[in-house]
């Protein structure tokens, strides 16, 4: 009986500690946080845009970000959205893969103030090249 509980204690504290030693270390915190992206530098802080202003930037042949981290991105992959206010109606345009599809550059011209493109898991590259997971992305239609 005693021999069976050392037994058994000794796998115990066999397991737990090749357990803790898998364990991997925590991701340094050197990665940056951004919480925050938009489509240029005079709007960084707000999620508004003038209808000619979105068309502007959709059509831009490098759609660019500027973000909370005060850097500046390329959009490389991203899913598109385009929310319409009245009547309520998301449509959703796929994937953009550096840029925007053309249908979604359509149905954004038709866009009215008070409307919505919504850019979700949104990954760019940063002034080096290098792939950046960027936060989602709303715009709104103002006038």
């Amino acid at each position: 009986m005693k021999k069976n509980q050392l037994l058994l204690l000794a796998i115990f504290c066999f397991f737990t500690t090749t357990l803790s030693a898998q364990k991997k270390a925590p991701a340094s915190s050197k990665i940056p946080t951004i919480k925050f992206c938009n489509a240029s530098s005079d709007t960084a802080r707000t999620n508004k845009m003038t209808l000619a202003n979105l068309q502007e930037w959709s059509n831009s042949p490098k759609v660019m970000v500027k973000c909370s981290d005060g850097k500046s991105y390329t959009l490389h992959q991203f899913g598109i959205q385009v929310i319409v206010k009245s009547p309520m109606e998301v449509k959703d345009f796929g994937l953009g893969l550096d840029g925007f599809p053309i249908m979604a550059k359509r149905s954004i011209g038709k866009l009215l103030p008070g409307d919505t493109v919504y850019l979700k898991d949104v990954v760019g590259f940063d002034d080096k090249g290098s792939e950046i997971k960027l936060p989602g992305i709303a715009i709104a239609v103002t006038e």
